[in-house]
């Protein structure tokens, strides 16, 4: 009995095994069935096209239409190169599309072939098709050459045509008026909006979902054309499955009007015969006012009589400085922008230029065979000019194709349009490119252009301010030699090597100094570039758009080394007068004499006491003035103005450069934050905003601090003023005559009131260089840095 119970069990374990494994075929075969069931759904979704070709996008020598992507087959990739190489490495199904022109007995008679039904797009047999070329170019193998071009992005802003390369599969391929282009079925390239933060406009309407672009290039304008959409794994298949005529439509593409490229060459063209005439204008027709000649008539300007002199007041340099910047960059206006360079701009952008070129030259000729500074100032300047007479036309022309691009519109009137003339492959290559090349490159050098004039008309203004200025301290050092100690103290002074006082020109800049700053600007401009190369690995030299990088380079480059020697310049002025200051408080208070506790001069205090120390330590032995006597105290107000007149000389350039690097910190900042924040992402202009802004700050830092100084020096003059009259009045000392002592009196309080009156000596915006503004403006500005 047992033994037949063991039996029975072993038979159900062996019946139970056997019916699992029989489940488990059953669940894979069904799941195998599944798959392929799926597999054929999904190559039958994809083989199937389009029951009508509807036109996406209409140009004059080209037509694009929409396919089905139900594979989800986009692709975004960040070089035109790797969606060529993505699709030669396809071999599945393919999408063809191939434009036959139309001889319909319409044309022949002098109809337009509009009508898209009947005769116009009746089906063809195909014969006249070139099977044998199409066949051939399917089977195009790329050469070493023809993978370089696409390896350098040849096509940066190339003709529509692209590469050059006789394969549908890379490009639109055209033989004996027919045009055919090849896209797999499992890549689509709808690429139809720049990529975000390169500053293009947008032109083209975005792609459907579930569709896919093919274009067809290289057609005639005007022309009604045959459109035949086939889908085949092989280009044996494509007369067979053309034959059929699985989707055919008739386009017509549009009329051509003016080329870009007519207008591009003849806009260069006359960039270049712009600059030739400005040249000619300054060099030969001015050439005997180069030296002389103002750029504009300014109200402090005017002739005056040796007996008065009205000031010069920063608000109006400001001004008219301004004026001469607005006019100046009328050369930048559409159309009419390189006449407009030879009437209003040429005088300031070449005249200004060449009028330094003439000062240097006179300098070299006059200066000793040790001193080199002034033969590097002649060639700097030459080079300067060189480089800007090659550039100008350059950026004139870019101007006015930046007009053509953002205000297509505004051109149509004339026949122009270039949305009309750009098929959407151009725009994807394009687009591919311009990912390597940051926006900042694109339309950032603009306001180089803009601080390159500023400077220039500054240094206009400049020049004027300096001669006005002249005249007023010669006419107040002859007064002051008038005086019985003026004559003798002045020229000690003047002697002397640390006071600073005297025609002692412009600060200098040593060649150590130049070159840095020139180092400095190329790299600030090659910033954007390097920054582009390290986020995207790319060479550093990126072949066709390495031209903008350049002109990039070379306007914001050159603009920044410009500014960096101008900020040191104008810092080195501003301390020197701060020391020259210091040497004249040095001489208005003497501490032995005075029976004050505390130095009434607290701003420098440190600068002052070592001003002290060199004037009675010095071979001259010069002796602080009395004030208590009229003589001297007349010697003191003459030697005031002298030193007030040599501070007013770079207030008007310190005044614009600081407002403008206030503004221009500001602005950076806040761009780089709201570009942070939308792009989610570091671009190029967070990187240039971050490594400009401690520049900036530390300029407005030091001019700010120094011309605060400067103002606190200048008040520190009433108190001083009142000290001396409260010690004259003091008991118990000896007493002078009655009426000179009330006359000296007088005199000093009247000083002291109309140093209260005038207004600040150093200003910015109208706006007094206090303690407070400079707190404001530097804390501000460190907060956003």
């Amino acid at each position: 009995l047992k033994l037949a119970q063991a039996q029975q069990h072993g038979h159900l374990r062996r019946l139970a095994r056997m019916t699992s494994l029989c489940a488990c075929a059953w669940a894979a075969r069904v799941t195998m069935l599944r798959v392929l069931f799926l597999r054929c759904a999904i190559a039958l979704e994809v083989s199937k096209a389009p029951d009508s070709l509807q036109p996406f996008w209409t140009t004059s020598e080209s037509l694009a239409v929409l396919v089905p992507d139900i594979v989800n087959a986009s692709v975004d990739s960040n070089n035109a190169g790797d969606v060529v190489k993505s699709a030669l490495a396809m071999t599945g199904p393919w999408w063809w599309l191939v434009a036959e022109p139309l001889r319909s007995e319409g044309q022949g008679s002098g109809q337009d072939g509009e009508d898209h039904g009947g005769n116009a797009c009746r089906k063809e047999d195909g014969a006249s098709l070139p099977w044998d070329d199409i066949v051939e170019s399917f089977h195009y193998k790329l050469d070493a050459s023809d993978r370089q071009k696409i390896a350098t992005e040849m096509i940066a802003f190339g003709g529509q045509g692209g590469w050059g390369i006789p394969d549908p599969k890379v490009e639109t391929v055209k033989l004996g008026g027919f045009a055919y282009r090849a896209i797999p079925q499992t890549i689509c390239n709808n690429v139809t909006h720049p990529p975000m933060g390169s500053l293009m406009p947008h032109e083209l309407p975005l792609v459907p979902a579930g569709h896919c672009l093919i274009e067809v290039c290289l057609l005639d304008p005007h022309t009604e054309y045959r459109l035949h959409l086939v889908n085949i794994s092989d280009a044996t298949m494509l007369r067979s499955r053309l034959l059929k005529a699985e989707t055919t439509s008739c386009a017509r593409t549009l009329q051509a009007g003016m080329t870009v490229h007519l207008y591009s060459s003849t806009m260069m063209v006359c960039s270049i015969l712009a600059m030739i005439a400005a040249l000619a204008w300054q060099v030969f027709v001015h050439r005997t006012a180069l030296q002389q000649r103002t750029y504009t008539e300014i109200p402090f300007a005017r002739s005056e009589s040796s007996s008065s002199f009205r000031d010069i007041r920063a608000k109006d340099q400001m001004v008219e400085t301004l004026k001469v910047l607005l006019r100046s960059m009328t050369m930048f206006l559409p159309l009419v922008g390189p006449l407009a360079f030879v009437a209003f701009a040429s005088d300031v952008v070449i005249g200004e230029r060449l009028s330094g070129i003439a000062k240097a030259y006179k300098a070299w000729q006059s200066s000793t065979g040790t001193d080199y500074r002034d033969r590097l100032g002649f060639v700097r300047r030459a080079c300067n000019l060189v480089i800007n007479v090659l550039v100008l036309p350059v950026n004139m022309w870019i101007m006015q194709m930046l007009w053509l691009t953002y205000g297509s519109r505004w051109f149509q009137w004339m026949g122009l349009d270039i949305a009309a003339q750009t098929p959407i492959t151009a725009f994807q290559r394009r687009y591919h490119v311009w990912r390597a090349v940051s926006g900042l490159e694109f339309i950032g050098w603009i306001p180089g252009i803009l601080l390159s004039v500023l400077l220039l008309a500054l240094d206009r203004q400049s020049h004027k301010i300096r001669e006005r200025l002249a005249m007023h301290k010669t006419r107040i050092e002859e007064l002051l030699r008038q005086t019985p100690k003026g004559s003798q103290l002045y020229r000690n002074l003047c002697d002397m090597d640390h006071t600073k006082f005297g025609n002692v020109g412009d600060p200098r800049i040593s060649f150590t100094q130049h070159l840095i700053c020139m180092l400095l600007g190329v790299t600030f401009g090659l910033l954007p570039h390097i920054w582009m190369c390290f986020r995207h690995n790319l060479p550093f030299w990126t072949g066709g758009v390495m031209w903008v990088t350049v002109v990039y380079v070379l306007n914001t480059g050159g603009v920044c080394a410009r500014f960096l020697v101008q900020a040191v310049t104008i810092v080195k002025a501003y301390q020197r007068h701060c020391s020259q200051l210091a040497i004249f408080q040095a001489l208005s208070w003497k501490e032995d004499r005075s029976i004050a506790v505390y130095d009434p001069f607290e701003t420098r205090n440190q600068e002052v006491v070592k001003a002290r120390a060199i004037l009675k330590e010095s071979q001259l032995r010069i002796q602080p003035l009395n004030l208590e006597d009229p003589a001297e105290s007349k010697v003191w107000w003459h030697l005031r103005e002298i030193v007030l007149t040599d501070m007013k000389e770079w207030r008007a350039m310190m005044g614009v450069l600081a407002l403008m690097c206030v503004a221009l910190s500001w602005f950076a900042g806040f761009s780089a934050i709201a570009l942070m924040l939308m792009m989610n992402q570091i671009s190029a202009t967070t990187v240039v905003s971050a490594v400009m802004m401690p520049f900036l700050v530390v300029f407005i830092y030091k001019t700010l601090q120094l011309a605060r100084d400067i103002n606190l020096m200048c008040q520190e003059h009433t108190s001083l003023l009142h000290n001396v009259v409260a010690e004259a009045n003091m008991p118990l000392r000896p007493q002078r005559p009655l009426d000179s002592h009330l006359q000296q009196e007088r005199f000093l309080l009247q000083l002291a009131t109309l140093i209260e009156r005038q207004p600040s000596l150093q200003t910015l915006a109208s706006f007094t260089v206090s303690p407070q503004l400079t707190s404001a403006i530097v804390g501000s500005m460190s907060i956003i840095c």
